[in-house]
């Protein structure tokens, strides 16, 4: 039973190995070479691709970026390396080399929902940093807003400091001029008193001299008769 030919990126055309003379891949992968020849490949695209090199950088607009293109290039080299495998288990075993294919598809799959769960991951984190620093700034105005409540209340607290010393002096001064209000009862009320005492005896005198006048003017009276009689 010969090999079925499926046509992809992966496969090896058999047109190539009838130009020249291929020692890997080779049709017929029956030795152990090709498993050793096959994993040198893969180190190799690996080195090339800095997967273990701290130097190497991909650029990219963020790291989350730079992950995902690794991740993309690393994947891609190991479908080329599993594809190859299964090539080389078919030879022997067709069941065997179509589980190996089911796993390879399996896996592949698994793999490819990892940079859009990262994605995901990241845009949440970026969300999440963009709320944090919404927060932030709100906290500043806040903070800033407390600041100036702050200062007012100081204000208004001095302010009631001055009223309040004000009260207490115009209560002391009230308090002085209800004194002197009470000073000025008092006197006014001697006062009084005194302009009572001297209307009565006043009175008394204005009694006193009509009487002396009317005794006088009797007197007059009485003598004028007698000197005419």
């Amino acid at each position: 039973m010969g090999l079925e030919y499926h046509d992809d990126k992966y496969t090896t055309k058999p047109e190539d190995h009838v130009q020249h003379l291929v020692m890997f891949p080779s049709m017929k992968p029956s030795s152990r070479y090709e498993v050793i020849q096959l994993k040198k490949t893969m180190e190799q695209m690996l080195d090339r691709l800095g997967i273990d090199d701290d130097d190497i950088e991909v650029k990219g607009p963020t790291q989350m970026h730079n992950l995902l293109e690794l991740i993309k290039k690393e994947q891609n080299i190991f479908n080329i390396v599993f594809h190859e495998l299964i090539r080389q288990t078919s030879v022997e075993c067709v069941e065997r080399g179509e589980l190996l294919s089911d796993l390879r598809n399996k896996y592949s799959g698994l793999l490819n929902k990892v940079p859009r769960q990262i994605k995901s991951l990241h845009e949440e984190v970026l969300a999440q940093r963009a709320l944090d620093r919404r927060l932030t700034e709100e906290l500043m105005r806040f903070k800033n807003t407390i600041g100036v409540l702050t200062d007012e209340l100081s204000q208004v607290k001095e302010h009631d400091k001055k009223v309040t010393q004000q009260a207490h002096q115009a209560q002391e001064e009230l308090k002085n001029a209800l004194v002197d209000s009470e000073k000025s009862a008092s006197l006014l009320a001697e006062y009084h008193d005194l302009y009572e005492l001297q209307r009565i005896r006043l009175e008394k005198l204005v009694t006193m001299l009509s009487e002396e006048k009317e005794l006088w003017s009797t007197a007059a009276y009485s003598l004028a008769l007698k000197v005419l009689g």
